[in-house]
């Protein structure tokens, strides 16, 4: 009895190793079937152990499928944040471009910063606004307005 079982379950672990995720339902009804063939007339094995390897069994290929699941979804999800991403640094830039020609007004380190906005530049997906040569963060801009209109509203916010 022992050499049979043993020889069934070194065939069976074996398939597990070469066969690792390939092995289905269907293969695992086959081996069962081989099992009840192959089993010691004398010294039958008990339903209960069927029904226990086919209930263990049904739960791998369940945690499986939801591993296969949770890797599709965190693929689908990566993608989508990185189109996301993509898409507010694009979006952020467009924004930003309507200041390029104006005059800006923002405060940095307590101090205040006013000129013509010569470009914007994108730094870690944050857009910054090149006045006079520096790099000045859009979120520090307090004020924009035209150039020609520039005297009579700076003169009355200030």
């Amino acid at each position: 009895m022992s050499s049979v079982t043993g020889t069934t379950s070194a065939t069976f672990g074996n398939m597990f190793r070469t066969v690792e995720k390939q092995l289905g339902k269907d293969d695992f009804l086959k081996i069962l079937a081989a099992e009840l063939q192959n089993q010691s007339p004398t010294n039958p094995m008990d339903d209960k152990d069927f029904i226990a390897q086919l209930a263990q069994f049904s739960s791998l290929e369940q945690m499986q499928n939801m591993a296969e699941g949770f890797t599709s979804l965190n693929e689908t999800l990566n993608n989508y944040l990185q189109k996301q991403t993509s898409f507010s640094t694009s979006l952020n830039i467009l924004q930003s471009a309507g200041l390029i020609g104006k005059i800006a007004v923002a405060e940095v380190d307590e101090s205040r910063i006013e000129g013509k906005v010569e470009a914007i530049r994108m730094r870690d997906s944050i857009p910054y606004a090149i006045i006079g040569g520096e790099e000045i963060a859009i979120s520090s801009i307090k004020e924009i307005y035209e150039e020609n209109a520039g005297s009579e509203t700076n003169g009355q916010q200030s």
